[in-house]
């Protein structure tokens, strides 16, 4: 590896070329760590081939396969907390559902799916197609509702920047240094959320400008103080400068602020434990992060996420198949990191 090399963004690419026809499904799923169920009508023809690369917050895939049919079920969100922004850019059309509703994306559009929220996506290949899964936190940065993209579907008009970016994204990724890696992905998550605001259901549901830059401003004041005891509706209120009644507002369409602080210490105490920093306790972990009770943690842990604090490391050190370990061993630590 040259100097220049060493300074790149990591990077892999897997292809199931190499493996046993009747392998290469349960290999290809293996691979996204059990994120979705993907199905083939013929899974012994079925062929897979992605390249990856990790940009700080944000991870890029060029992938081309043939037709799968791809679910993210109710259970997997309780079971493994996954809470990314995923953008999909496919030449295929693609018919998807996400509770009650049906979506229907047309080939070179971009959709956007919350891995928070169960989706179920009809069989249909992947033609050259562009995902770019973009941590929470950098969405929120810039676009605070980040609760109403799932299920988004971005088109001529307000997807045609973002379009060309992920393709720009793609054929360049590998290029991208760790120097420029934050910039770039904040830029995209920054043209994501150009290009939701510019929709017309975005504007209609657009907050008050003073309430939306209340959310932001308590979003980062929570971040900041998440391990203190006395984190309350009350002294965030008086931490960011805004009356109670606007932070309730705020939140409101989040589930209110208590249940907000609660989810978010819940979230980075999974964050840690999927870091696998064994010389650290799921107690100190806990603590670092606002609960004072280990008994309090387990159930408020098992609630949130149907399984108990200590079973999350074995389920983020389980190992890919060999022929796709390198890929795969890529994606899991970045989710990892930026879960």
């Amino acid at each position: 590896m040259t100097q220049g090399q060493d300074r790149l963004c990591d990077s892999s690419r897997a292809s199931t070329a190499a493996v046993p026809e009747r392998e290469r499904l349960d290999a290809w799923q293996a691979l996204f760590k059990g994120a979705h169920a993907i199905s083939a009508e013929e899974p012994r023809r079925f062929r897979g081939e992605i390249a990856s690369v990790a940009v700080d917050a944000m991870m890029v895939h060029r992938m081309r396969a043939t037709a799968q049919a791809v679910e993210r079920t109710p259970a997997m969100v309780r079971g493994d907390g996954l809470d990314h922004i995923v953008l999909h850019l496919s030449a295929s059309p693609m018919l998807a559902r996400s509770g009650d509703d049906d979506i229907a994306v047309h080939g070179g559009a971009v959709s956007v799916n919350d891995l928070a929220r169960p989706l179920r996506r009809a069989a249909a290949p992947d033609l050259d197609s562009v995902s770019v899964v973009l941590s929470r936190d950098l969405v929120a940065s810039v676009l605070p509702d980040t609760d109403a993209l799932h299920g988004a579907v971005l088109g001529q008009g307000a997807g045609a920047l973002l379009r060309a970016h992920m393709r720009a994204l793609a054929e360049n990724a590998h290029l991208i240094t760790r120097e420029a890696a934050a910039a770039t992905a904040r830029g995209t998550a920054e043209l994501l959320a150009a290009s939701i605001l510019s929709t017309p259901d975005a504007a209609e549901r657009a907050r008050e400008p003073i309430q939306a830059a209340a959310l932001v401003r308590a979003k980062r004041y929570i971040d900041a103080h998440i391990a203190a005891v006395d984190l309350t509706p009350d002294s965030i209120a008086r931490g960011v400068g805004v009356s109670r009644a606007t932070l309730f507002r705020a939140f409101a369409p989040l589930g209110g602020v208590a249940a907000y602080v609660q989810d978010r210490r819940l979230t980075l105490v999974r964050r840690s434990l999927a870091r696998r920093l064994k010389s650290e306790t799921v107690g100190e972990i806990g603590y670092r992060f606002g609960f004072r009770s280990d008994v309090h943690l387990s159930r408020a842990f098992r609630r949130r996420f149907g399984m108990a604090p200590s079973d999350v490391r074995p389920l983020f050190g389980a190992v890919s198949p060999p022929a796709l370990a390198s890929d795969g061993r890529l994606i899991a630590g970045w989710l990892a990191e930026h879960g």
